[in-house]
């Protein structure tokens, strides 16, 4: 067995980039280390801006690379009952109260010491795209491996055992992601530096001049809902029979930059699907759009029933503002931060041949899947 390792490399890793919402947002992203016949990663929920040495699970990185290795069911609910009880059976004894990363298959298949899987919003205007693939050939050629959309979890993890090769420097996941790998955290920062080099080359000039001025932005304001949220608020009270103690939090916006997204159903269509997992998990796989302030409460009812009982996350009332909906102030920061990030991809998107949603297999999947679930409700 191997010494334990302080983790204040991927501990700096995770700070660095984790409170950066052009790179990650909530409980978005993870990362592992390798050391011997163990490996540390991030435990589900856990978001990577705070996260401390607690917040990882040692596992069993033998035990990990057996359980990709070895045959599932074909019935999805079965194979993901079953890739759940092996997972929780590789952690090391002491870390039983603790959920590792849905992505831990992952980082166990991956060869490196080091494995860092982001959501940066630059590379997601690629990854999001409908030609990205032939973009990411063009700008990387070999060096990255492109994994079209596949389930996450043991699904993605048994692709990337049939698929990684060793000349593979990163990976681009269709609607979805980053990774990035190495033996040292210099390794992974100058990989991320060369990919956003190239990705910002191939921008036209308006858009390498948008991503620099998001750069700079500044933190949200402290939230204070007005008397057009708070009509919202009492809807969901009266609707979903809760207390006012537990109403949500509502805010709105009506900012110049998603003006055009409240003003125009065309402008909005390009952000009414979902992207990636997180914006699914989050912020909701469907937005809604209201055409007249006096209907919301309508919309909101009809949009309640389609949808089994749920509610939107993201509201846009035409010449109103866009609604952002969340349990507590901490979840309507994450809506409201992936709502920019589904804008910001938009845009991007444009550059490589326009926006490509998850497939509706894909997004039933993570809708349903429990294992979202759970990071959902602890982040």
């Amino acid at each position: 067995m191997s010494t334990t390792p302080d983790l204040s490399e991927i501990l700096l890793l995770s700070h660095t980039y984790g409170k950066n919402p052009l790179w990650i947002i909530g409980g978005g992203g993870n990362i592992s280390l390798k050391q011997g016949d163990r490996m540390w990663i991030k435990a589900s929920g856990m978001t990577l801006e705070e996260i401390q040495r607690d917040g990882f699970v040692e596992m069993n990185l033998e035990a990990l690379q057996a359980m990709v290795r070895r045959q599932y069911p074909e019935d999805s609910a079965a194979r993901e009952n079953l890739a759940k009880e092996m997972l929780l059976s590789c952690r090391l004894p002491g870390e039983d109260q603790k959920r590792p990363s849905v992505e831990t298959g992952m980082h166990a298949v991956i060869p490196h010491r080091i494995v860092f899987h982001t959501h940066p919003t630059l590379i997601n205007g690629l990854t999001c795209s409908r030609d990205g693939k032939a973009w990411a050939e063009k700008l990387f050629g070999d060096t990255i491996l492109w994994v079209p959309v596949v389930n996450p979890g043991i699904v993605l993890s048994r692709y990337l055992l049939d698929h990684f090769k060793n000349y593979h420097r990163a990976i681009f996941l269709q609607n979805h992601g980053l990774v990035v790998y190495g033996k040292t955290p210099e390794e992974i920062e100058s990989f991320h530096r060369t990919i956003e080099g190239r990705l910002l080359d191939a921008l036209p000039k308006n858009l390498r001049s948008l991503y620099e001025e998001w750069k700079q932005e500044q933190p949200l304001a402290a939230i204070q809902p007005g008397d057009t949220e708070k009509v919202v608020t009492a809807f969901y009270v009266a609707e979903k029979g809760v207390p006012q103690t537990e109403a949500p939090i509502v805010f709105r916006d009506t900012s110049p930059f998603f003006k055009p997204y409240f003003t125009s159903i065309e402008a909005f269509s390009s952000i009414d699907g979902p992207f990636t997992p997180d914006h699914v998990v989050y912020a909701g796989h469907a937005l809604l759009w209201v055409d007249q302030m006096n209907r919301l409460q309508e919309a909101l009812r009809t949009y309640r029933i389609k949808q089994g009982g749920q509610m939107p996350g993201v509201i846009a009332v035409k010449d109103v503002g866009i609604f952002f909906v969340g349990q507590n102030e901490k979840k309507a920061r994450i809506i409201y931060l992936l709502a920019r990030d589904m804008v910001r991809i938009s845009l991007l998107a444009k550059a490589f041949g326009g926006v490509q949603f998850m497939p509706e297999e894909q997004t039933e999947f993570i809708r349903h899947w429990e294992v979202e679930q759970f990071r959902k409700k602890v982040t």
